[in-house]
């Protein structure tokens, strides 16, 4: 296995040495983190307060800032946060989908954020906020795409279901099946009373392309274990989504040959089944080459969920799998604890 470069990282609980910044002392609220050096040669440090699920922001008079700090429950005064031109970056936030950033004030009491624009935080990504939704059960599906009760099954190769909203009746379900391909995008998940996990593409199946799609797990199990899966033989392209309170991992690679692309996405709070060992990604069996995880957020606000807590970045071959080529770089992630 080969990486190329590890990016800037920030994780709470980290075996990394402290170390903070020469032009900046640390207090009680931060506890910083040096990492080796990102894709342009820059060597970072991140500062995030140690106990605060989310820091939350007020505008007051001349326009200063105050951040309350949840965990420890601490309201102190801040400097204007550093803005991230992204200049010299390709960070993805020239082509995000439209909408306000989910978690814009996640960076403020960060003395020093990353130099690049962070998705969920500078940009938003997932489903279109200004989009008009089309029901699966009502309206025309593409030619290759047939209705099952809850499940949509991709049946050829080359289909795009585009603009559909896969919350409606107990939560429905896209499954890719052999021989068949599939791109998904500008499209709405939640796991519901039918408790089924949103995409499984099959053994045999092609590419598959997930886009500025929001996919909320809702804290429930389904009988896979995570929301989206991809046992199939192509590339795996996934960009510019928002993925939230899965019940275990996030996206797991099984059987097959594949060329993941992991770009641009938000992944918020994983693994509340108290069983799990949440990962945001997972290979077990297949053949995975050329890898690439690069700029997406991952933002785990909760505790005390999980057997051991989620691995953010997992990038092992299991069961007897194969990863060759790997680039994992420039990513942002927070914990609580």
């Amino acid at each position: 296995m080969f990486i190329r470069s590890i990016g800037f990282a920030a994780i709470a609980g980290s075996a990394m040495s402290a170390v903070a910044p020469a032009d900046t002392a640390p207090d009680e609220a931060h506890r910083f983190i040096r990492v080796s050096e990102d894709s342009v040669g820059r060597a970072d440090s991140y500062a995030f307060p140690p106990g605060g699920s989310r820091v939350h922001s007020e505008s007051v008079a001349g326009s200063t800032e105050k951040f309350a700090l949840d965990g420890a429950g601490v309201e102190r005064t801040a400097m204007t946060p550093r803005k991230r031109s992204g200049s010299g970056y390709r960070d993805g936030s020239a082509n995000g989908p439209a909408g306000r950033p989910q978690l814009p004030d996640l960076l403020n009491e960060v003395a020093a954020p990353p130099p690049w624009k962070v998705a969920g935080v500078d940009y938003y990504v997932g489903a279109p906020q200004d989009i008009a939704f089309k029901d699966p059960a009502a309206a025309a599906l593409p030619s290759g795409a047939k209705l099952d009760r809850a499940t949509v099954f991709v049946v050829e190769a080359g289909v795009v279901l585009d603009g559909y909203d896969f919350s409606l009746h107990g939560g429905m379900a896209i499954v890719v099946q052999s021989g068949a391909s599939v791109t998904i995008k500008n499209s709405r998940f939640v796991v519901g009373a039918n408790a089924i996990a949103p995409i499984n593409a099959l053994a045999g199946s092609g590419s598959l392309t997930i886009e500025n799609c929001t996919f909320d797990g809702a804290a429930i199990n389904t009988v896979l274990n995570a929301l989206v899966n991809y046992n199939g033989d192509g590339v795996f392209l996934y960009r510019y989504n928002f993925m939230e309170n899965t019940s275990s991992d996030a996206i797991d690679f099984g059987e097959g040959t594949y060329s993941p692309i992991v770009q641009y996405n938000l992944f918020e709070a994983q693994g509340f089944d108290p069983a799990a060992h949440a990962d945001t990604i997972q290979y077990y069996k297949g053949v995975a080459t050329d890898t690439v995880f690069q700029f997406n957020t991952i933002y785990q606000p909760q505790e005390g969920e999980g057997a051991e807590g989620p691995q953010m970045i997992q990038l092992q071959a299991q069961g007897g799998g194969v990863i060759t080529n790997a680039t994992v770089t420039n990513n942002t992630m927070m914990s609580s604890n």
